[in-house]
């Protein structure tokens, strides 16, 4: 089995990722609108410090303690090996370029430079999955999945977390 006993789970989860409609959503009306903080591309832009307030690094935390205390990691590697994150981000881009289409503010690098990707996120959806038969409770980026299925970007975490909300694009 490539990645383990999850393997068919894991290649599902990929090959539904590559028809996520990326980033056409951004900045428009959520249905949860009311439950979430609501961002926009200059708030990415803008360079917060922390937009996940720890969130991200705790859950990230969560699911490589279990890749290791499990002796899982020769899954990841395999997957590691295999994985080619899906993110296109072609129409933010030229979203980006008919904004602005010399430098950003007073920062000398044009707004496409000051973009940090979603990969982590999404790659944490996916080892996740890698490890749902023994952690099935670690589910933190896989919630994240819907809101970049639906075109939105979620970025990060509003309030010290668990508390607070997440930030939508």
């Amino acid at each position: 089995m490539l990645f383990g006993t999850t393997t068919q789970e894991v290649w599902d989860l990929i090959k539904e990722l590559e028809a996520y409609p990326w980033f056409s959503r951004i900045e428009q009306p959520h249905p949860n609108d009311s439950d979430l903080v609501r961002g926009d591309l200059e708030w990415i832009l803008d360079g917060q410090e922390r937009p996940w307030g720890g969130a991200m690094g705790i859950e990230q935390g969560k699911i490589d303690s279990v890749i290791l205390g499990n002796q899982r990691l020769s899954d990841q590697s395999a997957l590691d090996r295999e994985y080619k994150c899906p993110i296109d981000p072609s129409d933010l881009l030229e979203d980006l370029l008919e904004r602005y289409d010399d430098y950003y503010k007073e920062t000398y690098s044009y707004a496409h430079e000051l973009l940090d990707l979603p990969h982590a996120a999404i790659r944490y959806a996916v080892y996740e999955k890698l490890v749902s038969d023994i952690a099935p409770d670690l589910t933190f980026f896989t919630k994240l999945l819907p809101y970049f299925r639906d075109g939105y970007w979620p970025c990060g975490w509003q309030g010290e977390y668990p508390d607070g909300k997440l930030i939508v694009l």
